[in-house]
């Protein structure tokens, strides 16, 4: 058992604050710390299936268990279970799974017991990062699958069958009610300095972000920060075009919108750069953490649903679902559904745009406060309609999605993804091309993206930071005993787990950043896809961003419990989201400045016989000669840094160069590729760099 849980729980002991159940298996002891998940099980689950899961858990992996730690304690008649790992289950699970680490060549290699004294600054018990040993747990966890049992111990009612999710199945039918990783208090407030308690300008600790909370949340960060120093240089692009050309010019700004197409061409240039550059960026960071091209070793997830079948790439015995059925789902379930919800959107659309009308042409021509209040009540209401519009579908979609039963994880998230974006563009996007392009009046376009914009922004602060935090205070205030104190007002040092687990069940649950990338990939459309009517709409979404960082990182420190490490190589599908903005802002703002009074005007004076189709064959070999020039762009730019390419190139010779070995080397001695190559990529067993100490010990173990 983990030594720090181990004295917590008997401090608590003798404080009389919990009861305290030891582990019937033991396990060795080490001295390094290790992260701790929390089960918390319904006061409803029988101490059958509390035993029965105890065992499945702390039984050896040879066993089907996943030889991880468990401390049982009750609070308020609540069993929990603290499970945590030992050191030499971190590093058994690291070698497993996979997790790559610096070798002493420098170079990056998958983590190898047997090579284990060959990696860079190797020492037992500090190796790993928290993040890395909570997904060698976590993984164990949700890889727990049901055997030859029939239902849950004690549970008739629920039923098992082969290869099903244990803990998935639990927590799904109400025996399980909280399923989090604790936070590790000491790690979290070094965090709390870098993240947000001192200003460091724009600049955030991405390392010490990956070390503690994992890949997922750390790109995310790492995604915002980098588009929060973009924004400023087009800001300043934007300035200077404002000092030199439109502070000269009586026309020019925002009188009329081929008066920004310099604006406008500024913008498109920085939208290619800036997704071009965020590749190289992304790969770097990747391949630094260690996740660039880690795809072939991804589980499924606890919520697939599949007879137990073996994995044709890992031989390993899986669920299987076939693909034949969640194509139906999607195509007479899914598609149907998500087609309907979006002509319900165009419907609701047209009925406020006829409000707007009706509006304008009654209070258009007076200028008193009053009428100003009602011409822009109409598309303020409307935004707060697609708020509300936007997060019931995005419900239904989780639900439709889950219903898919994907396999993946990314493949859960890519098809989450497209659905919710369909439907949010329509929503969000289509009132303003039907102004721009049907009804052709720039002045309402202008007001209704400003006022959809703002209060997409308003709304999102809410939802994301002040009602959390409402949430968190709301269950403090709730659970004050009689005397108005709170049951937890220990002081950091002096907190016991116990305390801390009442703390953190206050909190909201983290389910990913999902919600995160939605927000800037509508924000970027607002930016973007009409820059030449709004420009100052880049202003706005640099001062949103500055406060979204800071408040992000508030949150995620105090307001939320602590997510689970999950690991990626980039942003994924909305690499390619965002990338579509881009195509659509070349053809909308080109549109928007061909078809312009002015533009029409000058086009006339230079070209007297010129008629409407000369203009559309005009825009349409303009609009194609950019399109192509972005893709060549992006093809021909190599989205992997040659130093990099060079690193992985390197690692795929080594695994190719451990199939060359097989018949010499077992597999079940040597797992992974690197432990077979020395510097000079010849050819070595990896047991012999050993000591003879660790050889006895690993062939004992």
């Amino acid at each position: 058992m983990d030594l720090r849980l181990r004295g917590t729980a008997q401090k608590r002991t003798e404080t009389g604050d919990a009861d305290v159940t030891s582990c019937s298996n033991e396990k060795p002891t080490t001295g390094g710390e290790s992260p701790i998940i929390l089960m918390r099980f319904s006061k409803d689950t029988s101490q059958l299936a509390m035993d029965w899961l105890e065992k499945r858990i702390t039984s050896r992996q040879c066993e089907g268990g996943c030889e991880l730690n468990i401390e049982r304690m009750t609070d308020g008649g609540a069993i929990l279970f603290f499970i945590s790992a030992s050191q030499e289950r971190i590093r058994l699970g690291a070698d497993e799974i996979g997790i790559r680490k610096l070798y002493k060549d420098g170079s990056l290699r998958d983590f190898s017991v047997l090579d284990r004294n060959n990696f860079k600054d190797y020492k037992e018990g500090n190796f790993f990062l928290h993040c890395e040993r909570l997904r060698v747990i976590t993984q164990s966890l949700e890889g727990l699958r049901a055997g030859d049992e029939n239902c849950v111990p004690g549970h008739e009612a629920v039923r098992l069958y082969k290869g099903k999710a244990i803990i998935h199945r639990m927590l799904s039918k109400g025996l399980l009610v909280d399923f989090f990783p604790l936070h590790d208090l000491n790690q979290l407030e070094s965090l709390k300095g870098g993240m947000y308690k001192t200003f460091q300008g724009l600049q955030i600790p991405l390392s010490k972000i990956q070390a503690y909370y994992g890949d997922s949340v750390a790109v995310y960060f790492a995604f915002l920060n980098y588009y929060l120093f973009a924004l400023v240089w087009l800001v300043l692009m934007g300035i200077l075009h404002w000092l030199f050309v439109g502070m000269w010019d009586d026309n020019s700004f925002a009188n009329s919108v081929d008066d920004n197409w310099m604006v406008s061409v500024m913008h498109l240039v920085w939208a290619v750069f800036l997704l071009e550059v965020w590749k190289h960026r992304s790969v770097e960071n990747a391949y630094q953490w260690g996740s660039l091209g880690m795809k072939t070793g991804e589980k499924p997830r606890m919520a697939f649903r599949g007879q137990l079948g073996r994995n044709p790439v890992t031989n390993k015995l899986e669920p299987q679902f076939p693909s034949w059925r969640r194509s139906l789902r999607i195509w007479l379930l899914s598609m149907p559904i998500t087609i309907f919800c979006v002509a319900l959107a165009v419907a609701i659309m047209f009925y406020y745009f006829s409000w707007e009308i009706y509006v304008m042409d009654l209070y258009g021509a007076d200028s008193s406060y009053t009428a100003l209040f009602f011409q822009t009540l109409p598309s303020v209401i409307y935004s707060i309609l697609i708020q509300i519009a936007n997060f019931l579908y995005q419900v239904l979609a989780e639900s439709l999605t889950r219903a898919e039963n994907h396999k993946y994880e990314k493949q859960y998230q890519n098809n989450l993804i497209w659905k919710i974006l369909l439907f949010y563009f329509v929503n969000n996007f289509l009132v303003l091309y039907y102004i721009a392009f049907v009804y052709r009046d720039m002045a309402m376009l202008r007001v209704t993206l400003r006022n959809l914009f703002l209060t997409d922004i308003a709304i999102s602060q809410l939802m994301e930071c002040i009602l959390p935090c409402i949430n968190f205070k709301f269950r403090t205030y709730s659970e004050r005993d009689a005397a108005g104190r709170s049951k937890t007002s220990s002081k950091l040092g002096a907190m016991t787990m116990i305390e801390q687990v009442r703390i953190e069940m206050r909190k909201d649950t983290y389910q990913s950043t999902f919600e995160e990338y939605l927000e800037l990939w509508l924000q970027f459309g607002y930016v973007m896809l009409f820059s030449c009517a709004y420009p100052p709409a880049a202003f706005l979404a640099i001062i949103n961003n500055f406060i979204e960082q800071r408040t992000d990182s508030f949150k995620l420190c105090n307001f939320y419990r602590r997510p689970f490490a999950r690991q990626t190589d980039g942003i994924d599908a909305w690499q390619l989201a965002f990338e579509l903005l881009v195509y659509l802002s070349i053809i909308t703002n080109l549109a928007l400045i061909f078809f312009s009074p002015r533009f029409f005007v000058n086009f006339y004076a230079m070209f007297p016989d010129g008629t409407i189709v000369h203009v559309i064959l005009l825009f349409v070999v303009v609009e194609h000669l950019l399109l192509i020039g972005r893709f060549l762009l992006s093809y021909l730019i190599p989205s992997v840094p040659g130093k990099i390419k060079l690193e992985m190139d390197k690692y795929r010779y080594r695994s190719r160069m451990l199939l060359k070995r097989g018949n010499f080397v077992s597999c079940d001695n040597l797992t992974h590729s690197n432990s077979l190559l020395s510097d000079e990529g010849e050819e070595v067993v990896a047991i012999s760099q050993q000591p003879k100490s660790n050889q006895d010990d690993d062939k004992n173990k």
